[in-house]
Parts: structure tokens; sequence; C-alpha cells
């Protein structure tokens, strides 16, 4: 019998999310750029926000470091020729 295994490994960067004590900090959202659906966001201690969103079955990923007023261009996860329908 043949056996095949097929792992698909994204590493992204895991920044944690600091709150001053004071509080002085509100959160507000931002949409995910060109309609995606926002997928996981994490603010790094600098401020920058890091987004894994979805858009069209694909996985992507971009950066702000203006607060969500802009971003990044999107960085593919998935090369076209690995991306199946349906995972």
């Amino acid at each position: 019998m043949k056996r095949e295994t097929v792992i698909a490994v994204f590493v992204v960067a895991h920044f944690l999310l600091t709150i001053p004590a004071s509080g002085a900090e509100r959160v507000r959202t931002v949409a995910a750029p060109n309609g995606g659906s926002p997928q996981h966001a994490v603010c790094a201690p600098d401020g920058t926000i890091h987004l894994l969103y979805e858009k069209d079955n694909e996985p992507l990923y971009v950066k702000s470091s203006d607060g969500g007023a802009t971003f990044s261009e999107p960085l593919q996860l998935v090369d076209a020729t690995s991306r199946k329908p349906g995972i």
C-alpha cells in the first residue's frame, strides 16, 4: 500500500499585544483590505498591525504601520499550484 502525506506549514511570526496600564488605548475596528474576511490580527509592541485574512478561499498576509489606515500589498501564503478548492 502506497501512503502519501501532505503537510502544509504556515509560519507566521507571533507578536504579543501590549496595552498600556493607563487604559488610554481604545479598541477600534478596521476592515480587512479588498473586502476580505479577517482570520487573525495582532498588534505588535511598535504598533504595527499584522493581519491574516482570506479572500476567495486564499489566505493572505498584510501589515499596517499607520493604525490600519493603509496596508501593505497582500502576500500570498500558498502558491497557486498548491491550492485545492475547499481546503
